[in-house]
């Protein structure tokens, strides 16, 4: 995907609507500001929507690698 000031949340927003996509992993870096920060209520709500998990931590990232691995995907 694109970087974010390029359209890469909504690049990804799009995928979950189209059923392309199974699962979300989004992180941002914490630690900067950036002016150009994503507002991903948008994304967040698509995979509500759409019943996509989304993750934008590492341990609910850990979780949801997790289930894949229980389902032998």
């Amino acid at each position: 995907m694109l970087s974010e000031p390029l359209g890469g949340d909504t690049q990804i927003t799009a995928r979950v609507a189209e059923g392309k996509t199974k699962m979300v992993l989004f992180f941002k870096d914490l630690n900067f500001s950036h002016p150009h920060e994503p507002d991903i209520s948008i994304l967040i709500r698509i995979c509500d929507v759409h019943n996509v998990p989304l993750a934008t931590n590492e341990a609910t990232t850990q979780l949801l690698l997790l289930g894949l691995d229980e389902i032998g995907v």
